[in-house]
C-alpha cells in the first residue's frame, strides 16, 4: 500500500465510526420515543384520569351524610317500601279524604307501579351508572280519586289531596256538574306518588289537613260559582198606547221611603300584619268586635276588598297592603281599619 492509499484509509475510518455513531443514535432515540416516552405519556395521562375520577366519587362520598338525611326526609313522605303496602294505603287515604269532605260515590283506582330511573346517572361514568343502571332507583304509582259532592265538598278535596306529603304529583283534575243530582259536581283527582324498597317512613301515613292559605285560595271560586249560569233577562214588550181622559187634580202623595244602603263594616277589620309565605305575600286581619282573624293571599277578598298587594316595612315605604274596592286602588296601613284606607 502506498503512502497515499494509507492516508486515505486513516481518514475513512473517523467518518465511518461517526456515521455508525449517528445511525445508533437514531435507532436508540427512535426506540427511546417508541417504547419509553410514548407509553410513559400514555401511562401518565390515564393515572391522571384515574387521580379525576378518584377525586369526583370521594367528593360525592364527602356528602353520604347530606344523602342518607335526604333518603330518610324522603322516606318519611312515602308510603312504605313494600308495593302491596303502598298500593293499600293508597287507596285507602284517598277514600279516606273523599268521605270524610262529604263525597259521596267515592272510587280511588290505582295502577301497577312502574320501575324509574334517576336522571343523575348520565353524569356519572359509564361503568359505575351501567352497574347502577341493573337495578330501578324508584317507583311510582298513579291513581285517581273519584266521587260527587256540592262545589264547597268539591273544592276541599282538591286542597286536602294537596296537602298530602305523600302525594308527590298531581297530574290533573276535572269537575263536571252531574248528571244526576241538582247542585251536585262530579270530581276526578288523577295523583302520583313514589316510594323506595329501601327507604321508607318511621311512622305509619296519616291524613294533613289542608292549610288556611288554601282554603283562601278556593273560597273566592265558590263565591263565583263558575258553573252557576248567569240569570236571564226576560224580553221586553213594548205596551200598546191607551189613550185616557185627564183624570182630575189629586193632592201631592207622600214620596216612597228611599232606599238605605248597607256599606261593608269597614271599620271592624283591622291590618294585624302582613307576610310572604311559600305562595307570596298575604295580609292578616283581625275583627276588633268579634276577634275573628282571615290571612287573605294575593287575589283573595274580604268583604268586598280584593287583595292586589302587600309589602313589608322597607326603604320604600311602611308595611301596607293594598286592596281594590269597585275598581278603585286604596292602601291599608299596618294596625289600621279598612274605613282608615287611602285611595292611590
Amino acid at each position: 500500500m502506498t503512502r497515499g492509499a494509507q492516508r486515505k484509509s486513516k481518514v475513512s475510518m473517523p467518518v465511518k465510526v461517526a456515521g455508525i455513531g449517528a445511525v445508533v443514535l437514531v435507532l436508540a432515540t427512535v426506540a427511546y420515543v417508541r417504547y419509553y416516552q410514548r407509553p410513559r405519556a400514555e401511562l401518565e395521562a390515564q393515572i391522571l384520569a384515574a387521580a379525576r375520577s378518584v377525586g369526583d366519587l370521594e367528593d360525592q362520598l364527602a356528602g353520604e351524610g347530606a344523602l342518607r338525611k335526604s333518603l330518610k326526609e324522603f322516606g318519611n313522605r312515602t308510603l312504605g317500601t313494600a308495593e302491596d303496602l303502598v298500593e293499600h294505603r293508597f287507596r285507602m287515604l284517598l277514600t279516606r279524604i273523599g268521605v270524610e269532605n262529604g263525597l259521596e260515590g267515592v272510587v280511588v283506582d290505582q295502577g301497577s307501579p312502574l320501575a324509574r330511573k334517576s336522571p343523575a346517572l348520565n353524569k356519572l361514568p359509564t361503568t359505575i351508572s351501567r352497574e347502577m343502571r341493573a337495578r330501578p332507583d324508584f317507583y311510582s304509582v298513579s291513581g285517581s280519586l273519584r266521587g260527587e259532592g256540592d262545589l264547597q265538598e268539591v273544592l276541599r278535596v282538591i286542597a286536602m289531596v294537596r296537602a298530602q306529603p305523600w302525594v308527590h304529583r298531581v297530574d290533573g283534575f276535572s269537575i263536571k256538574p252531574s248528571p244526576r243530582k241538582m247542585n251536585a259536581y262530579a270530581l276526578r283527582v288523577e295523583v302520583s306518588t313514589a316510594f323506595m324498597s329501601d327507604a321508607g317512613p318511621t311512622e305509619e301515613p296519616s291524613l294533613v289537613q289542608a292549610s288556611i292559605e288554601s282554603e283562601q285560595v278556593w273560597r273566592p271560586l265558590l263565591a263565583k260559582n263558575m258553573f252557576r249560569e248567569p240569570p236571564q233577562e226576560a224580553p221586553t214588550t213594548r205596551a200598546p198606547e191607551v189613550v185616557v181622559a185627564a183624570a182630575p187634580a189629586q193632592p201631592p202623595q207622600a214620596s216612597a221611603p228611599e232606599t238605605v244602603v248597607v256599606l261593608p263594616a269597614y271599620g271592624d277589620w283591622r291590618l294585624a300584619g302582613v307576610a310572604v309565605g311559600s305562595r307570596g305575600p298575604n295580609a292578616m286581619f283581625v275583627n276588633i268586635k268579634t276577634g275573628e282573624r282571615q290571612t287573605v293571599l294575593i287575589g283573595g277578598a274580604l268583604l268586598d276588598a280584593v287583595l292586589v298587594d302587600a309589602a313589608v316595612e322597607s326603604a320604600e315605604g311602611p308595611t301596607r297592603a293594598i286592596v281594590r274596592i269597585d275598581g278603585k286602588l286604596f292602601e291599608i296601613r299596618v294596625e289600621e281599619t279598612m274605613a282608615s284606607r287611602r285611595p292611590l
